[in-house]
């Protein structure tokens, strides 16, 4: 009986092993947002009389995307303020210190970007007109938007 006890104990021990792994993993999500004031919609009013940079809103991309993230810009009116069809007002877009035509789509590349970041965003009116008499009354406006993609 010894003997069979002191094979099985050798024969157990000799099985045990020496090294054990213990594999580790953690997931973060995908993130890919864009806000304008803290939103995902803001009114601003622009003075088409002012022809200085008007600062009207801060937008925040955030993205964890390591290829980085594109945003692209469209006016639904070409870069004009419209007063329905009846007259229309000219303006550039600065977006994070550098000024778009907005008479198409622009693109604002980030590549290898993570993070997070505020882009100040200024309204230039380029229109020449300098009089209130020489606009038709009425509200002029345009919708600008701000889309953010990963690469």
């Amino acid at each position: 009986m010894k003997k069979l006890l002191l094979a099985t104990l050798i024969t157990s021990a000799s099985f045990a092993a020496t090294t054990a792994t213990l594999n580790l993993s953690g997931t973060i999500n995908s993130i890919l947002e864009i806000e304008i004031d803290g939103t995902s919609a803001v009114t601003k009013t622009v003075d088409l009389l002012d022809k200085t940079a008007q600062s009207v809103a801060t937008v925040t991309e955030t993205s964890n995307d390591p290829d980085g993230y594109d945003v692209v810009i469209t006016s639904t009116n070409s870069g004009s303020l419209v007063n329905g069809a009846s007259d229309s007002a000219t303006y550039t877009l600065s977006y994070g210190g550098t000024s778009y035509n907005l008479s198409s789509a622009q693109t604002v590349d980030n590549a290898n970007t993570v993070g997070s970041s505020d882009r100040a965003v200024a309204v230039t009116v380029t229109d020449a007109r300098t009089d209130e008499f020489d606009f038709a009354q009425g509200t002029y406006t345009d919708t600008v938007t701000f889309e953010i993609s990963a690469k």
